[in-house]
């Protein structure tokens, strides 16, 4: 894809974020099947992603474009071979978000408030989420909360990718 680094200098510049940013959360995309995508690169990539421990990772297959460079070149990559690389993908993703999330149970974080579910259901994001794309917070609240305003949140389970959280009521302590 002429991508002009490869991946060892991308370990070099995330493990010195790492280091040096408490707290970060990394997301990335990946594409699968590109072609002439070797066993091996797949491998590669996958051990990559295995390691880089991304808190949030995106993925999906190539699709060629009519009047692309991409769609002429030689070696396209059998559908349901890529199909099965972005399941194996998406898959390991699934366990490296589910590990991340459940050590964040017990933290205290600010929600900013999304929307509401029901009486006392509401939706938010926590700064290690993105709209859209992420997982979204589920916040437990016998008082009204306010759409669009930060609120003190205990994380307390995990449901698939989203946080499962209740208000902490700041005046009672």
């Amino acid at each position: 894809m002429n991508r002009k680094h490869d991946y060892q200098h991308l370990e070099r510049l995330i493990n010195k974020l790492k280091q040096r940013i408490e707290g970060l959360v990394l997301r990335t995309t990946v594409m699968l099947g590109f072609p002439g995508e070797t066993e091996e690169e797949f491998e590669e990539l996958y051990h990559y992603v295995e390691k880089g421990e991304f808190d949030w990772l995106g993925a999906f297959s190539f699709t060629p474009e009519e009047g692309t460079v991409a769609a002429s070149l030689p070696d396209q990559i059998d559908e349901d071979l890529k199909n099965y690389r972005l399941n194996a993908i998406l898959e390991l993703q699934k366990k490296i978000t589910r590990r991340k999330n459940i050590a964040r149970i017990g933290s205290k974080e600010k929600i900013l408030v999304s929307g509401q579910l029901s009486s006392h259901l509401y939706t938010g994001r926590g700064y290690f989420q993105a709209p859209e794309v992420d997982g979204i917070t589920l916040i437990k609240s016998s008082k009204k909360l306010p759409r669009g305003e930060f609120v003190p949140v205990r994380l307390a389970g995990v449901r698939k990718y989203d946080m499962i959280g209740e208000l902490i009521d700041e005046s009672a302590q």
